[in-house]
């Protein structure tokens, strides 16, 4: 059996007859090796992607291998739920801190969105707000959530036991019954679970 063979591209530099190392396996030639060698393959590659067709075809490659990754990890995680959410509210429990200052940090290089954002959930707050509700036992229930987050240094949030919008047939009322304090991760893990129950309902 040979253990050599001659490239045969037109561009080949040197002599043409090559150790079967130097070129690819292929199913595609009876011989099992590309005609031309590794080297004048990568050159004419190389070639090919800095013409315009070849740019395109690399973008459109990159864009079939993400949503392609996007697909496999999305049947996955539907797939391993239990899983996920496992890990999720170990990650959330562990890094209760860095959550919130990556947050605080985005919330200050993001403030129109931030403003939007908050806005929107003051309107929400306003339209949910019945006629007997008491604004100062709220009020103070705010300023206690502060409290809390500073003497004991775990950022807390005031949660909506049911909540202000999340579902399509009911909405949380913003009054002091519907409010509860909460650490950040519980608060994070009531959050999580109402939305996987939601999601299995729709």
């Amino acid at each position: 059996m040979s253990t050599h063979k001659d490239c045969t591209h037109k561009d080949h530099v040197g002599d043409r007859l090559l150790p079967l190392s130097d070129f690819y396996r292929t199913k595609r030639i009876k011989s099992g090796y590309t005609s031309a060698c590794k080297t004048c393959t990568k050159r004419q590659q190389k070639s090919y992607m800095q013409t315009d067709a070849g740019k395109a075809s690399a973008s459109n490659t990159y864009q079939q291998r993400k949503d392609h990754a996007i697909t496999t990890v999305g049947k996955w995680q539907q797939a391993n739920k239990a899983k996920v959410n496992a890990a999720s509210k170990t990650y959330r429990e562990n890094n209760a801190e860095q959550r919130f200052e990556s947050g605080k940090k985005w919330r200050d290089k993001n403030k129109a969105l931030s403003c939007f954002l908050a806005n929107q959930r003051r309107a929400r707050k306003i339209q949910a707000t019945p006629p007997w509700a008491d604004v100062d036992a709220m009020k103070s229930l705010y300023k206690e959530c502060d409290r809390l987050t500073n003497e004991t240094g775990i950022p807390h949030h005031v949660h909506h036991i049911v909540p202000l919008q999340e579902l399509d047939f009911v909405c949380g009322l913003h009054c002091q019954q519907n409010l509860k304090i909460l650490p950040i991760n519980e608060h994070n893990e009531l959050h999580s679970s109402l939305s996987n129950i939601i999601e299995s309902w729709g």
